[in-house]
């Protein structure tokens, strides 16, 4: 991935045009049951730890708001220790599908949504490689680097000074975002 965005980079200085049309994916049958169209699905964790987002402010009660106001039908998914920040956000027991999928039930459900949530992560670069239209909210990577590819993308970079950089954990900032 980090490659074919440095090649992409490196045909937009030259002027060079360039196209992305990532193959479709066969996912086969559906091995769980699906949420019934139409839904939304976010992802309210980060791989490097809960806690780094949580000092930032994006925190989950805080996205939470920001779907209630939105509306539609919002379901989870996740690690299993993500079911709690969902629950936090005011998404149902019966919507939080966090530790509740495998990849194969992940992408099925991500196929089937009207538009994805996420910050950095795994199932980030899933919806975005399934096309979906997915907000990837970035905080101390680089969305550079590390942008889900696909069409309707669209990023969110906070404004930190440990951005592109890296993060500590126990990071002391909590004015940046």
């Amino acid at each position: 991935r980090n490659h074919m965005n440095r090649y992409h980079l490196n045909f937009a200085i030259l002027g060079l045009d360039f196209s992305f049309d990532p193959p479709e994916l066969d996912l086969g049958a559906p091995a769980i049951d699906l949420p019934p169209r139409p839904y939304r699905v976010a992802q309210f964790g980060a791989g490097s730890g809960a806690e780094v987002w949580a000092g930032k402010r994006l925190d989950p009660v805080t996205i939470g708001a920001a779907l209630k106001r939105d509306g539609g039908d919002w379901y989870a998914v996740g690690a299993p220790y993500e079911a709690e920040l969902a629950r936090a956000a005011g998404i149902p027991d019966e919507r939080n599908l966090c530790g509740r999928t495998g990849w194969r039930e992940l992408a099925q459900i991500l196929a089937g949504a009207e538009c994805y949530l996420g910050h950095d992560s795994g199932p980030t670069h899933l919806a975005a490689a399934l096309r979906r239209p997915t907000l990837a909210l970035f905080g101390f990577t680089s969305p550079i680097l590390n942008a889900p590819i696909g069409p309707g993308v669209l990023l969110l970079q906070a404004d930190m000074p440990c951005a592109f950089k890296g993060c500590p954990v126990r990071c002391p900032e909590t004015t940046c975002v």
